[in-house]
């Protein structure tokens, strides 16, 4: 499937603008389709989540979709509206319009939050899905609807899940952690003793890549993730690092911190914080020989470094 053509959904966003770069620059022939153009990512489409898609389907192979609802202003995950419209409805809308028009393929993004939001032990492709917030849960019902379809129309479904991604233009916890940081801003990290795994842009991209073209794929779900095992409180050190500055920590119980957090509402941000998360990528790795290149010090140093 290497000389397919590619169609990508959320083409002007942080993951869909590296991919497509990526994909052109390994020679594939790709359709970038986003909301509308921006700098650095140019779309040959303007598309909605909810609208058809039409013509640009036409001739395509593979369909990558990334666009998502991820969170609304001001309200983050917890409130329900629109998610499972957006992630999962609209989702499969486009799946079987695809599926009517030739698309061979639909590899769709998911998260390793439906699984939930912590986990002491590497979680793996089999494990219950536990989602956690609104956007996790959509993201389930999408992977159970997708699936439902293409095991019945014959398309072939690839999931992806994975991790917060490290890379330009990131955001959420990572990007208010980078500007608390810069700020000098006194953190109550200084006994948290979690051990997460994040993926960087260029791995995820990589992994992305592959699924959507190896013959393997067809079918499965993977998960992707850096082998790397970090905590908040080592994540603030690097950043401080590369910014020339002397971290501002202080210690507070871990307890009393996620109390605090789930009193202002922010169970989410307590658990990203505070909490393990383990990946097991051992699937991918065997059956499509995947291997992260890109070491996520290094490209947090990159994150930081092009941000000042």
């Amino acid at each position: 499937m290497m000389n397919d053509r590619v169609l990508v959904t959320g083409a002007t966003g942080m993951i869909g603008s590296a991919l497509v770069s990526h994909l052109k620059s390994t020679g594939v022939s790709v359709s970038a389709v986003g909301r509308a153009p921006k700098a650095g990512a140019d779309v040959d489409h303007c598309w909605r989540l909810g609208e058809k898609m039409g013509s640009p389907l036409n001739d395509v192979d593979t369909l990558i979709h990334l666009a998502a609802k991820v969170h609304i202003r001001g309200k983050g995950f917890s409130d329900t509206s629109g998610f499972n419209r957006d992630n999962a409805d609209y989702a499969l809308m486009l799946a079987k319009e695809a599926h009517s028009r030739g698309v061979k393929r639909f590899v769709f993004a998911s998260s390793i939050g439906v699984l939930g939001a912590s986990s002491v032990s590497p979680l793996n492709e089999n494990h219950e899905r536990s989602p956690h917030n609104a956007y996790t849960l959509s993201k389930s019902l999408a992977e159970e609807k997708l699936k439902a379809f293409s095991d019945t129309a014959g398309l072939e479904l690839v999931i992806l899940r994975f991790p917060a991604v490290i890379g330009d233009g990131v955001k959420g916890n990572v990007d208010s952690l980078i500007h608390a940081v810069k700020m000098q801003v006194p953190l109550p990290f200084s006994w948290i003793n979690n051990q997460r795994q994040l993926i960087t842009l260029g791995n995820l991209v990589d992994g992305i890549s592959l699924a959507s073209h190896h013959s393997m794929a067809a079918g499965e779900i993977f998960h992707l993730a850096n082998p790397e095992r970090v905590s908040t409180l080592e994540l603030c050190n690097i950043i401080a690092d590369e910014l020339g500055i002397k971290l501002r920590s202080w210690p507070i119980p871990v307890a009393f911190l996620r109390a605090a957090f789930w009193a202002i509402g922010r169970k989410s941000l307590a658990d990203g914080l505070t909490e393990d998360m383990l990946v097991d990528i051992s699937k991918v790795s065997s059956v499509l020989r995947w291997r992260p290149q890109q070491a996520l010090q290094e490209a947090l140093r990159q994150v930081v470094s092009r941000r000042g």
